[in-house]
């Protein structure tokens, strides 16, 4: 971004008043050099930015920088009852006070010129108080840096932040791995709803989905380079298969990714619920704490958190799903109990864990390319009784013969807590579709 563009993207009526501020700044910093930081204008001397200017609809905002401001400007600061500082008299200049004289005496600058050469560094730091003067004859409002200004309201900064994640479209999601570390990867998310509620497609075999499933704290970062503006969403991520649902939430730019197949899109849905939302945007005057750098953040409604024993059910659903796509026939056998009873998608039923873990491996000899997933729904828990249920939909793949089959339905899994460990007593599995093979023909 050029000054030039700066100034292109405002409205007809504000490039006039940044047009004056930063000639009245030139003028009364010789040397000063034109910049743009944080997607603003700024005024440099001797190669450090020493404040950022930049125009609104009905204002203009500026922060200079350092304690060199507010010593000079110490007796012009009124202390609110609130804590924060605002400058007095910043519309009008005292009437025996001459404006040239004024900035003359505020750029360090005697009726006889400049002072000794070695007060040059300091007059010239002090050059850019002339700003107060300024405010006399533009009318329009300062803001310094140092003076923490009044936080925005709740719904600009919602509303600020929609903005930010549509100019960015791409996004960053940060989720937590089974080793604890955060995992980030690019999304693309749908614009979040009036509840910043968002939503993200992906494959229903990423890692991502895994991560969700164990630990549904996720964060999403949008970065506008345009405006140099980032928004954070922090919150808990739900895996959505309903098929109304996902339909519901779909953006046309997906379609090149999960094209249709029969009729259907191969995706999982990420559902995120934000529970805190945190926005930096100098162009939107959106800076809070100068020293330390915190956004600006607001809470959102609270997501109900899991219960422990839910986020254990989920997490062990999450290992036999990587324990299926590594073909662990023992690490699958591990999730259940002694005495498991399975009813497979082809009424086939199987008693006992090692003789499910056999049919496993049987199957990963015979389809060296087999894929289950299990994408839970819904987990209640009875603690008194020490059992839950699961309900979610299922998808299976493999190459047949004649070609790559898809079959998928619905699932449904009792648990039981034993020596405080979460295990599959039983899982029913009921066939929904299937396409790509003659198997989808032959009738169990």
């Amino acid at each position: 971004m050029t000054y030039s563009t700066y100034l292109a993207s405002l409205l007809p009526e504000v490039p006039r008043e940044v047009r004056k501020l930063r000639a009245a700044i030139r003028a009364a910093a010789p040397g000063a050099v034109d910049g743009i930081s944080y997607g603003i204008p700024c005024i440099t001397l001797a190669g450090k930015p020493v404040v950022w200017y930049a125009g609104r609809k009905k204002h203009t905002s500026m922060y200079p920088i350092g304690a060199p401001f507010l010593r000079a400007l110490s007796a012009r600061l009124w202390h609110r009852p609130d804590g924060l500082r605002d400058l007095k008299g910043y519309h009008q200049v005292s009437g025996h006070e001459s404006a040239d004289t004024w900035v003359r005496e505020s750029a360090g600058q005697g009726p006889t010129g400049p002072g000794a050469q070695r007060r040059k560094g300091t007059r010239m730091r002090r050059a850019v108080v002339t700003l107060v003067w300024l405010m006399a004859w533009v009318p329009l409002h300062a803001a310094v840096q140092g003076v923490p200004a009044p936080a925005p309201e709740r719904a600009d900064v919602i509303a600020a932040a929609k903005d930010v994640m549509q100019k960015a479209r791409y996004c960053t999601l940060v989720t937590i791995a089974d080793d604890g570390h955060p995992r980030a990867r690019i999304v693309d998310p749908l614009s979040p709803d009036a509840a910043f509620h968002t939503w993200i497609a992906t494959n229903p075999l990423t890692r991502k989905v895994n991560d969700i499933q164990r630990d549904p704290r996720v964060t999403l970062l949008c970065f506008d380079a345009g405006s140099s503006s980032y928004v954070s969403i922090l919150g808990r991520a739900t895996v959505v298969t309903d098929a109304a649902e996902r339909a519901t939430h779909w953006k046309e730019e997906w379609s090149p990714i999960y094209p249709l197949q029969n009729g259907k899109r191969d995706f999982a849905l990420i559902h995120l619920v934000p529970t805190r939302l945190e926005i930096v945007s100098t162009s939107r005057s959106m800076v809070r704490d100068t020293k330390t750098w915190l956004p600006i953040a607001i809470e959102m409604t609270e997501a109900t958190p899991p219960s422990t024993d839910e986020q254990l059910i989920r997490a062990a659903r999450a290992r036999s799903n990587a324990a299926i796509v590594a073909h662990d026939p023992a690490a699958i056998a591990r999730e259940w109990m002694e005495n498991v009873h399975v009813v497979s998608s082809t009424s086939a039923q199987v008693a006992g864990r090692e003789q499910n873990r056999r049919r496993m491996a049987t199957q990963f000899a015979n389809r060296p390319d087999t894929i289950y997933i299990r994408q839970p729904s819904a987990v209640d828990v009875n603690p008194q009784w020490a059992v839950a249920s699961e309900r979610g939909e299922w998808t299976g793949r493999w190459t047949e013969p004649d070609g790559a089959m898809e079959i998928g339905g619905t699932y449904l899994v009792q648990w039981r807590r034993v020596d405080g460990r979460w295990l599959i007593q039983a899982e029913l599995y009921v066939p929904t579709h299937c396409a790509g093979s003659t198997y989808c023909n032959q009738r169990p």
